[in-house]
């Protein structure tokens, strides 16, 4: 590899971290969906393996819940933890949910 190669490589590669990592320190929690999953996983932390709260939509995503949970656990209860996790992992971010028989805990 020439340098002007490898000059371009380190560019692209800084550029789409500055990309990914964008406004993850931003304070609060972004949307209805942010503090959806947030609450979920601090129930899941609870023991409480609910997939809804309240009148809020099902979301049977175990997975995600218990990864959500984890990133709770590992980054700290702040409104950044599970943005930070999810950035770091590749794959999937937030998305639809579908019902699969409630488990609902009241507010």
């Amino acid at each position: 590899m020439t340098a002007s190669t490898v000059m371009i490589v380190a560019i692209i590669a800084i550029v789409a971290a500055a990309i990914r990592f964008y406004g993850l320190r931003e304070v609060g929690l972004g949307g209805n969906d942010s503090i959806l999953y947030y609450s979920l996983a601090e129930q899941w932390l609870k023991g409480n393996f609910v997939f809804k709260i309240g009148d809020s939509v099902e979301v049977f995503r175990p997975t995600l819940l218990a990864f959500n949970a984890m990133a709770l656990t590992f980054f700290g209860h702040s409104d950044y933890a599970i943005k930070w996790a999810l950035s770091i992992r590749p794959g999937q971010r937030y998305g639809s949910s579908r019902s699969l028989g409630p488990k609902q805990i009241p507010l």
